[in-house]
């Protein structure tokens, strides 16, 4: 930033901006983009229609608390595909936000989705 704000000094110095315009152009380099982000993971089965799993999870115990879930627990099936949960909280990061997976099996009814709120 430092390196903009002397770029923009010497703008004015060369008359090419007048000083009001260098205070909002270095105003806007101070301002940050707020990144919206996700605070809780979470994951919803169900089986035939019916819910059987519903967890929330706040983003910043995941790592602590997969310790704790045996890696049998961590594959999902749907219809005939599988979900690797694992894979999917290794690949989180802080900002993310949305919908991650979404399959729905319409036959049987089973449906798994997993997302960051």
């Amino acid at each position: 930033m430092k390196e903009e704000i002397l770029r923009i000094m010497k703008m004015v110095e060369e008359r090419k901006i007048t000083a009001d315009e260098a205070m909002k152009l270095i105003e806007a380099l101070g301002e940050e983009k707020e990144v919206e982000k996700g605070k809780f993971l979470k994951i919803l089965i169900m089986e035939s229609g019916d819910k059987k799993v519903s967890i929330t999870v706040p983003l910043k115990l995941l790592n602590l608390i997969r310790k704790f879930i045996p890696e049998s627990k961590m594959q999902a099936k749907v219809g005939n595909r599988e979900v690797n949960i694992a894979e999917l909280l290794d690949s989180l990061g802080d900002e993310l936000k949305g919908e991650l997976v979404n399959i729905e099996d319409e036959e049987s009814g089973d449906k798994v989705k997993i997302w960051v709120e």
